[in-house]
């Protein structure tokens, strides 16, 4: 993540955090859309972390979310 595109990130991780199919554009490159993929873990079955990434400039995010009960 490139400082001056923090908030880009930022807004697009709270976006893809509520709908990780919304097609969003990567804030860094702003070519191409951002693929998603969800990692559970068996050590802590209450979390998951959402690898949110860029195919084209390899720019990568990723979130530690809560499991919905």
């Amino acid at each position: 993540m490139r400082k001056q595109n923090t908030s880009k990130w930022i807004e697009t991780g709270k976006s893809l955090a509520l709908n990780p199919d919304e097609k969003v554009p990567c804030p860094d490159c702003e070519k191409y859309y951002l693929i998603v993929k969800d990692v559970y873990s068996e050590i802590d079955v209450y979390k998951f972390e959402r690898i949110i990434s860029c195919e084209t400039c390899f720019a990568r995010n990723i979130i530690l979310m809560k499991i919905k009960s």
